[in-house]
């Protein structure tokens, strides 16, 4: 029995008493385990970070010896329509602070006295005095919780959740695709466009060997503007886009029916043989096209005395299903 006794304690795993808080730990901690609330993992705001709206295919290794042959294609999938979660938006209409002596920004890594309201910088180390630190509320500032924070200075609208200005999304398609790839495509993009804000505007842009500009404000049949996609547009054209780019958007949801049946005439462009489709791609004009209908409508912003940070006034969307072929940003014959 006593060797059947030390066999069992041998073999039975052994009870470790629990670990105990270190008496340095920071107060947010002390409190949340004094509150009985579990403790949030600590998320990375710099390098990995993981975002839920962008998958990348880096991590999607064949398992299967048979699979390896054929190599690892590289690709992103992007939702830029998706609900973020109702961030409250991060412009602040004021001047950022910044130290003295090197000139770095105020940021969350800063450490802050909110009894002086005296900063250090994490560059230098050089000490700053600020009134709207000193107070409880002093660590509330946006710049000293959030790694992105943008800053407007002046008048005019700033970009919020709650409430923002129009924004115009230009929807880029290559047609040169399959006849079914493109039909997934074109209900793809119409649900994008019928899931965008009430009062934003959009355009459409297609090409192939050429690039077509259409005119959704105009009902009826689609019009369209054709333009050589060999090269890039000449600086006249682009001008000309820019000045006219306030008529070649609509806004939504009156346009969402012209919008939908434009996109539903969309097809792939046919050979004069007739048996082969054409897989000429000129991306890069389509693109200078659509970049320059959207600096034109955010410039006549501009010029009616709102504010328009870069990036905050249009977006181009761009469906592409090979790479591009044909005229400026075209992949080399031995890379395509």
């Amino acid at each position: 029995l006593q060797a059947l006794s030390s066999l069992l304690s041998t073999m039975l795993p052994t009870h470790e008493p629990p670990r105990q808080e270190p008496a340095y730990a920071p107060a947010t901690q002390s409190t949340q385990s004094q509150q009985g609330r579990p403790q949030e993992p600590v998320q990375e705001i710099l390098g990995n970070t993981v975002d839920p709206l962008l998958r990348m295919s880096c991590s999607a290794v064949p398992s299967k010896m048979s699979l390896l042959s054929g190599g690892l294609p590289f690709g992103f999938v992007s939702t830029p329509f998706a609900d973020g979660g109702g961030d409250p938006g991060t412009w602040l209409r004021r001047t950022p602070e910044r130290c003295q002596k090197c000139g770095a920004y105020r940021n969350l890594y800063v450490s802050v006295e909110v009894t002086t309201g005296r900063w250090a910088c994490n560059f230098c180390g050089a000490i700053a005095t600020c009134d709207d630190l000193r107070g409880a509320g002093g660590l509330e500032h946006k710049e000293l919780k959030d790694a992105v924070v943008h800053f407007a200075e002046g008048g005019g609208d700033i970009v919020t959740a709650a409430g923002r200005p129009p924004c115009v999304h230009v929807f880029v398609v290559d047609t040169t695709v399959r006849a079914k790839d493109l039909q997934s495509c074109k209900e793809d993009v119409v649900a994008a466009a019928n899931g965008l804000p009430p009062g934003d505007r959009i355009a459409l842009v297609a090409f192939d060997s050429v690039v077509r500009i259409y005119d959704l404000t105009y009902q009826g049949a689609g019009r369209a503007r054709v333009l050589s996609g060999q090269e890039s547009p000449s600086k006249e054209q682009l001008n000309e886009l820019g000045s006219s780019g306030a008529s070649l958007v609509s806004e939504l949801p009156a346009a969402a029916e012209n919008f939908a049946a434009i996109v539903a005439a969309l097809r792939p462009p046919v050979r004069e043989s007739g048996r082969k489709r054409c897989r000429l791609r000129c991306m890069g004009p389509a693109v200078e096209v659509a970049v320059a209908i959207a600096g034109g409508c955010a410039s006549h912003r501009k010029r009616s005395g709102g504010v328009s940070p870069p990036g905050g006034s249009g977006h181009v969307v761009v469906c592409l299903g090979a790479e591009p072929s044909v005229g400026p940003g075209a992949f080399a014959g031995d890379m395509a």
